[in-house]
């Protein structure tokens, strides 16, 4: 009976760990001709729209991630994706970050990342699977040329009732002020704080 017991016990813990999936998340490129793209080729004389492409298996669920970019001279050294004609046409309107687990995808405004660089890199994720819900907490870096400025994005998503949805945008900072320069900080930027009405 005791061991039973010990194999139900071992059994349920095991079924909950399986359900948190922590994991670094890698990316390839995907250059595609674009007049309007930001990146130059000297040798073809043609213009590129630059993506960064994610697709990470998760259990039974499948994420994909597409980050238009804006700063490919930091990307020639990247694994380059497969392009594809379907691949082409889900990018090639897209100017913001898509995000899609399994059927289920919503684009995100990134206008709100300041100093010059308007590019985010997936870093890494955290998978939680529940009854109801599935929760995702996305990382997300960001180049920029500026010492100061955000760095970091942390955004959470809720996959519910056939919906995906953003819970919560945090950046990470690091500030300006002479006191606590250099010293790391964060912000919710999404949703944005509301102003209390006394």
């Amino acid at each position: 009976m005791k061991q039973f017991l010990l194999i139900i016990f071992f059994s349920i813990t095991f079924y909950s760990q399986a359900q948190t999936i922590k994991s670094k998340l890698d990316y390839c490129t995907v250059f595609i001709p674009n007049e309007k793209g930001y990146h130059y080729s000297e040798d073809e004389k043609k213009y590129y729209a630059v993506f960064l492409i994610t697709e990470k298996k998760l259990q039974k669920d499948t994420l994909k991630i597409a980050v238009y970019s804006e700063t490919p001279p930091l990307y020639f050294d990247e694994p380059k994706c497969k392009l594809t004609p379907a691949l082409t046409k889900n990018l090639e309107n897209l100017r913001n970050v898509k995000i899609q687990l399994n059927e289920q995808s919503i684009v995100i405004d990134t206008t709100f990342i300041e100093f010059g660089i308007e590019t985010m890199y997936p870093e890494k994720l955290i998978y939680e699977k529940k009854k109801s819900e599935t929760l995702l907490k996305l990382t997300f870096g960001n180049y920029t040329w500026t010492s100061g400025g955000y760095h970091r994005y942390d955004i959470y998503l809720i996959a519910k009732n056939n919906q995906l949805s953003v819970a919560k945008i945090v950046a990470f900072y690091y500030s300006a002020e002479f006191k606590s320069y250099g010293k790391e900080k964060n912000e919710v930027i999404y949703p944005k704080p509301t102003n209390k009405v006394n």
